[in-house]
């Protein structure tokens, strides 16, 4: 019998599970480079082989992006590591890209606050700090994609002449990968923008591994990711960009490098596949842990997981998702347009969405398609039963006793096993 801990809220669970039955158990790889996350964010900037980056801000208005709170990332170092370098610039504006997450939450507060902590500690003043809100904000009009997105875009970053990004990369399961082009767009654009392009999370071909800046041109295919592609350079322009690029687990830094856009976003994607995309032979049964908080802070945000590992059970299978979920279904708007359609019945759910996109509801789309693929998708979550029961999942209080469930209808059964699936890209073997 092997113990397995689950991550769950901010802790773990445990469930034990005879080793005949794992197929396979399958995490993050931690292959931690040497050092604490200060000195490798200090070697990443030291060995950029360009002019210093006091040089690239001097006398210039800077835009600073950062991700949002529900990004697991070393905030305070890498503020640490930047901010004393930002120092001979004229103007200095901090956007905390919220995309259409809501951004009037205590996380977003707390990233604020170690802002001004930061600024403060370095000596470096900061003219604003913009938690961006897709709704009430200032936008401004910076062109209009191939498929006719009408890209729409923070008016604080208009007058920035030179862009500098933190971005944290991992899989994505429409994007191809979360990366630095997402802080312009979803990250500081108008919700009807954001909205257009989600619109095309519907197609296909909008999914994990493919992404326009992929080294392997087999792999850039991904309609949604380069309607971001063209959404970027529209805003950007002939500015330059340069990315602080990151791939941490548990707020550990794994991979860093700084340098243009494109190099930092191409070798982050080669990283990532390297890292976290695995192979596997689909089973009747498997587990599946968003990882803990913020990736299982609600509904909306666990969902993903279950995309990026869907090809691990085979048709028909049982799925057991644990995700902790305490800040419920997720932002208004996405209870709305993604959780309340999810209540009707799945195939009139699938042919009513396939006809018309509303934001967030790709992610019931998906969601239909993978509970009408499945017997049973399993929940443990800090959500009430009836709010469970309402969206075609089965609620439980005890995962143990699924799996023991699994174990007494047949004791050969075999089950992949996900502890922090929203990071990794699971494939077919």
């Amino acid at each position: 019998m092997i113990k397995i801990k689950i991550p769950y809220n901010h802790s773990f669970i445990e469930l034990k599970i005879p080793k005949k039955n794992i197929a396979n158990i399958i995490g993050i790889e931690e292959k931690l480079i040497s050092g604490s996350n200060i000195e490798k964010l200090e070697n990443a900037l030291n060995d950029y082989t360009g002019i210093s980056l006091q040089e690239l801000v001097q006398n210039k208005r800077i835009a600073l992006i950062v991700e949002d709170h529900t990004r697991e990332v070393p905030f305070e170092d890498r503020f640490n590591v930047l901010f004393p370098r930002l120092s001979s610039a004229i103007q200095i504006k901090v956007f905390i890209a919220t995309g259409t997450h809501d951004g009037e939450v205590k996380g977003n507060y707390k990233i604020r606050s170690l802002i001004e902590q930061s600024a403060k500690k370095n000596k470096l003043k900061i003219d604003k700090i913009i938690i961006h809100n897709c709704h009430t904000d200032n936008f401004y009009f910076a062109g209009t994609t191939t498929i006719g997105n009408e890209i729409y875009v923070n008016e604080e970053i208009q007058d920035a002449e030179v862009i500098f990004i933190l971005s944290d990369m991992k899989n994505h399961y429409f994007a191809g990968y979360s990366n630095p082009l997402k802080s312009l767009l979803p990250g500081i654009c108008k919700y009807e923008t954001v909205e257009r392009n989600h619109a095309l999370a519907m197609n296909d071909k909008s999914t994990f591994g493919q992404h326009p800046l992929h080294p392997d041109k087999i792999r850039r295919d991904n309609p949604l990711a380069q309607d971001i592609y063209e959404g970027f350079k529209l805003i950007v322009g002939n500015r330059p960009v340069f990315v602080l690029g990151t791939i941490c687990n548990h707020n550990q830094i794994q991979w860093v490098k700084f340098g243009s856009l494109e190099d930092v976003t191409a070798e982050g994607i080669l990283k990532v596949d390297a890292m976290n995309a695995v192979y596997v032979e689909p089973t009747d049964k498997i587990i599946v842990s968003s990882g803990n908080y913020p990736n299982d802070e609600s509904l909306y945000i666990s969902q993903r997981v279950l995309e990026l590992t869907k090809n691990a059970v085979k048709d028909d299978g049982e799925i057991l998702f644990i995700a902790g979920c305490n800040n419920g279904i997720g932002p208004k708007k996405s209870v709305q347009n993604f959780y309340e359609p999810l209540k009707e019945d799945i195939n009139s759910i699938l042919k009513s969405l396939s006809d018309k996109y509303i934001m967030y509801s790709h992610k019931t789309y998906k969601f239909a398609q993978l509970i009408q693929r499945m017997k049973t998708i399993h929940f443990f979550s800090e959500l009430d039963d009836d709010e469970i029961r309402a969206i075609h999942l089965n609620p439980t209080n005890s995962p143990q006793e699924i799996v023991n469930g699994w174990l007494k209808e047949d004791e050969n059964v075999k089950i992949n096993i996900f502890t922090e699936g929203n990071k990794v890209a699971v494939y077919r073997k």
